[in-house]
């Protein structure tokens, strides 16, 4: 009889990888997609979701900075993870 431990699904970022959701048996150590453990998961790259990357989209022009607002360089904008991205 196994016993299982349940693993919540995690979602892939731009940067790091996820895995599914899936059940592991605490005396054999073998990975299943259920808890009676009836689907066995024998190849474990099966739990991992793999990183999305950046989409980085069209190239944001540079903007001079005036006397009044304030510019910006150009860069990349992921809407993904919001992150900002310099041109190097």
């Amino acid at each position: 009889m196994h016993v299982m431990k349940y693993t919540e699904k995690v979602e892939a970022t731009c940067e790091e990888d996820g895995n599914i959701a899936y059940y592991q048996c605490n005396g054999c150590k073998k990975y299943y997609e259920d808890e009676k453990g009836l689907k066995e998961i024998k190849d474990i790259r099966e739990l991992v979701i793999s990183s999305l990357g950046h989409n980085y989209g069209e190239l944001v022009l540079e903007v001079s900075a005036t006397c009044t607002k304030d510019g910006t360089v150009a860069h990349y904008h992921c809407d993904r993870c919001d992150k900002y991205f310099n041109t190097e």
